[in-house]
């Protein structure tokens, strides 16, 4: 069901990012994209750490709860990565995940993260996921859960040095996602890389497909280049 929400959207896309994805239906997800489109898709997950598990830089545990990467493009290479300092209650590290995504022939870094609730452990993750990303080539569009207003995660402290939030730019409304069905915060985005190679062209809340989350899932579509 909610892999026939996403591709119900028009434009049907091309790239989907989920969080709080699971891990032990990551094929079944898979299998739902390619059955309902007719197309071969790939895709990568990372699981977050559980409780204790997490020494600063590897994780010794496994769960099953993470973050995820589906497209119809070609993927290149991937990876994934426990953000530093990103602990709370639930997770001693949560996992950001990167899918190198060849668009028509341009390698598109697409990462896909979810962040905690607690303010320093935010821009701890935050701080450890750019300096990673900083690693790659660009362009790069990120989505996620980020799990604060703007006026935190748009700042230069959060992702802002080095990201731009598409909503801020080409948004409509408050952007509100969370909490369904009648939300009052931002929390989820679709950012691009700030060196001029991505350009949005739109980007929405979709209140469509019902509350089948505790938040609606956001839709942009961008331009990329070399």
């Amino acid at each position: 069901a909610l892999v026939d929400r996403v591709l119900s959207l028009s434009p049907q896309p091309q790239i989907v990012m989920f969080q709080e994805a699971h891990q032990s239906l990551a094929s079944t997800y898979l299998d739902q994209f390619q059955v309902r489109t007719g197309q071969t898709w790939q895709g990568v997950f990372k699981t977050h750490c559980p409780p204790g598990a997490f020494n600063g830089s590897t994780c010794s545990g496994s769960e099953d709860e993470g973050v995820a990467v589906f497209t119809s493009f070609p993927i290149v290479s991937s990876s994934g990565l426990h953000m530093s300092g990103s602990g709370d209650q639930w997770h001693s590290a949560r996992a950001a995940v990167r899918a190198a995504v060849s668009v028509n022939g341009i390698v598109t870094q697409v990462f896909s993260m979810h962040l905690p609730v607690t303010a320093g452990a935010r821009y701890a993750g935050m701080a450890s996921f750019k300096s990673w990303a900083s690693g790659f080539s660009k362009p790069q569009l990120v989505g996620g859960d980020f799990n604060a207003d703007p006026n935190q995660i748009d700042i230069s402290e959060g992702m802002g040095s080095a990201f731009i939030d598409s909503w801020s730019v080409v948004g409509v409304n408050a952007g509100y996602t969370a909490f369904t069905p009648s939300p009052t915060m931002k929390l989820d985005y679709l950012f691009g890389d700030n060196t001029g190679k991505v350009s949005p062209i739109s980007s929405a809340v979709v209140t469509g497909m019902g509350t089948f989350s505790d938040h609606f899932p956001v839709s942009g579509l961008f331009t990329v280049r070399p």
